[in-house]
């Protein structure tokens, strides 16, 4: 399956699943006990931002109280990102 397919996929799962957990929750535990539902989030609007730092070529800043909506937007970001004509093989070189 092509890369770009892939991403859409697993980040639209991701949105759906993230949109799902409510406030109260964010500070219940994962299946990895040592993380919330809030660190995890944080890791995965993290991921958003590693592609957007590998592709612009800038420092990643770890997220701490990061949304759905910042994955959201991040997703969109990356997509836009990957999409520009040789984003991906300077992406791959990060």
């Amino acid at each position: 399956m092509d890369p770009m397919s892939l991403f859409e996929k697993a980040t639209a799962h991701g949105c759906v699943v993230m949109d799902a957990v409510g406030v109260d929750q964010l500070g219940l535990p994962t299946p990895c006990e040592e993380w919330s539902l809030q660190d995890l989030i944080d890791h995965m609007v993290g991921s958003t931002d590693y592609l957007l730092a590998a592709i612009d070529g800038r420092e990643v800043v770890a997220r701490v109280g990061a949304s759905a909506d910042d994955y959201r937007r991040g997703r969109i970001e990356v997509r836009a990102g990957l999409s520009e004509a040789g984003t991906r093989h300077r992406a791959g070189r990060a």
